[in-house]
């Protein structure tokens, strides 16, 4: 979980609030030249319709092509477009990248007796046109990409628009943007994942993502051995040029554990960091002189 630390005193900041994919978006900025407090307030609605249509379009509990393709699933194919196209093979790659750890299948796991092998990515086929899911067993979900792509499209439409200096926040999944004369950057807390009232430190950003993903079970560590506390994550984080890949790989190291986040962070050349169920920070070779940690 993540905070913005940033001075809004300025008689030019605009905040907006508004709900979506189950949480809220937050969108922060700095009026500028040409551009109005109300302009902005104008803009950050423009580009928030973006992420309500891609809730409303890649929905799984809605009419959606999504629910399409689980209703035919072994049974016929779907039709697609460009942007499902565009998402699905985003995230054929990320489940070769990842060997099978990110599945947007995983939703065909829950209930039923098939086995895992039989119901994963391998099983999807599709093309620019169509989608087929192997096994009437199999469901898909994009939740695991959709909300760093509905972030991506919203700074996108600002950027668009022609503004600069601001901030989007899609519970988690930040991106942000500052001219290149920018009296300073932003500045973002990394929350505590023990006492999420506190940060352990600071990132300072101009025209980059980071998104961080967390599971905090309170009591959790209780039934652990200490080997197994010093090996579980309860949080990593990573900055990248955009939110699905920073999104995506934070995602993935939380599955990981310790040893194989650090082995993956550093083969594929990853500014993040993870921290254990017992508290220990770890920070990736790139990342070191980008965080301040505590």
């Amino acid at each position: 979980m993540i905070s913005l630390q940033r001075n809004s005193n300025s008689q030019n900041y605009v905040e907006v609030k508004l709900p979506a994919m189950g949480s809220h978006f937050i969108y922060k900025g700095f009026a500028q030249r040409s551009f109005s407090k109300n302009d902005l307030k104008n803009a950050f609605n423009i580009a928030h319709k973006e992420v309500l249509r891609i809730q409303n379009k890649f929905s799984e509990f809605t009419p959606s092509i999504i629910t399409k393709i689980n209703e035919n699933a072994g049974e016929s194919e779907v039709e697609i477009d460009d942007e499902t196209y565009y998402l699905l093979r985003e995230s054929k790659k990320y489940f070769d990248m990842t060997n099978g750890v990110f599945d947007i299948s995983f939703a065909g796991f829950k209930n039923n007796k098939s086995k895992k092998s039989e119901l994963d990515s391998t099983n999807i086929y599709f093309d620019e046109k169509k989608i087929f899911l192997k096994s009437k067993n199999m469901k898909i979900s994009l939740g695991g990409i959709g909300k760093g792509y509905a972030v991506d499209l919203a700074f996108k439409t600002l950027e668009n628009l022609g503004f600069e200096n601001f901030y989007v926040n899609g519970s988690g999944d930040i991106r942000v943007h500052s001219r290149s004369d920018a009296p300073r950057k932003w500045r973002i807390g990394l929350k505590n994942p023990f006492n999420i009232n506190n940060y352990i430190g600071l990132i300072q950003l101009s025209n980059e993502s980071v998104c961080t993903s967390g599971t905090y079970i309170q009591g959790e560590h209780i039934s652990l051995s200490s080997e197994e506390i010093n090996e579980k994550l309860v949080s990593a984080s990573i900055i990248d040029s955009n939110c699905v890949h920073s999104d995506v790989m934070a995602t993935t190291l939380i599955a990981l554990g310790k040893k194989k986040s650090l082995k993956f962070m550093e083969e594929n050349k990853l500014m993040g960091l993870v921290i254990t169920q017992s508290g220990e920070v770890l920070l990736s070779k790139k990342s070191i002189k980008h965080f301040g940690i505590k």
